[in-house]
């Protein structure tokens, strides 16, 4: 099989996890970087990967494939509409867009050049996500889901950091995690909304609290996302009728009733979730997990 020509647009914090999982990948090649900031230069000589500082001539160049866009989710829906127009296949960071709308351009316009679309669900390609997804019914009927965010992403006085303003929100940003990961284990067509609550930055009126609570048939699910703790920690517990299990995203271990079920921390956690993405993107087909979890996300806002 051929290998894919890559193009990132956008070589920011979250771009550095996608670099090496590229790299390494036999299907792919990491071909070109683009960012607006010169200085991003040298990270594409360290790749050996053409660098521009305007996405749109990157386009003009027939030998690239597939291009990631990493950049700010208010500016993915015209950038990957370009791409898309220019015959490359699309990967999109989450959220992919802030309204529907652009959501259903987007599928048409790849649809008519014949390209694919695809948004990276991080959270679904972690590795305790990945063990758990068809091994969870080994456990017994779901009876409570509780997710949970927490991000060092204010300062002293709950203000928005300036370098996470672009992130839109925590809802946006991290209830989109949650939301992708519920859909691992539970039919999210099927939610409910019950109740909603946040708190926001006043400076930007963007949320830094965030917290949703649904039902599923007769499963409760919580979503807390909360940008004012002092450091970084992402946590699931699910409860059976007789077991519960905590998912520690962060270090990538999995309790059972509070012993250690499985450790599967091998790496950087995020790198791990790009990793094990790419190995199946060839092979996905996301399009109605993409519709469907981003109606919530901006439905439930």
């Amino acid at each position: 099989m051929k290998k894919m020509n890559v193009g990132i647009i956008g070589i920011g914090r979250i771009a550095g996890k996608y670099l090496n999982p590229v790299y390494e990948n036999q299907r792919y090649n990491l071909f070109a970087l683009c960012d607006l900031k010169e200085s991003a230069e040298q990270i594409s000589r360290k790749y050996n990967a053409l660098f521009y500082t305007d996405y749109k001539e990157m386009l003009l160049n027939e030998e690239v494939d597939l291009v990631i866009i990493t950049t700010p989710p208010n500016t993915h829906f015209e950038i990957a509409k370009d791409c898309l127009f220019h015959k490359k296949n699309v990967i999109l960071e989450k959220p992919a867009v802030l309204n529907m709308e652009e959501l259903d351009v987007l599928f048409e316009v790849a649809k008519e050049n014949n390209v694919s679309f695809d948004v990276i669900f991080h959270w679904m390609h972690g590795n305790e996500v990945v063990y758990l997804k068809d091994k969870i019914g080994t456990f017994g009927d779901i009876k409570r889901i509780e997710s949970t965010v927490l991000d060092p992403y204010t300062d002293e006085n709950f203000h928005i950091k300036d370098e996470y303003i672009g992130l839109e929100g925590c809802w946006f940003d991290s209830g989109i995690n949650c939301l992708s990961l519920l859909s691992c284990f539970i039919d999210i067509k099927k939610l409910h909304l019950v109740e909603k609550s946040y708190i926001y930055d006043d400076k930007v009126h963007q949320d830094i609290y965030s917290k949703h609570q649904y039902v599923m048939d007769d499963i409760d699910i919580s979503i807390t996302v909360d940008w004012r703790y002092r450091a970084n920690h992402k946590y699931t517990n699910i409860y059976f009728t007789k077991d519960v299990l905590y998912i520690d995203h962060s270090r990538q271990i999995i309790l059972l009733n509070n012993e250690l079920l499985v450790d599967l921390n091998n790496g950087d956690r995020l790198e791990n979730h790009y990793k094990n993405y790419f190995e199946n993107y060839r092979d996905l087909n996301n399009n109605d997990n993409i519709l469907t979890i981003h109606g919530i996300l901006i439905g439930d806002k």
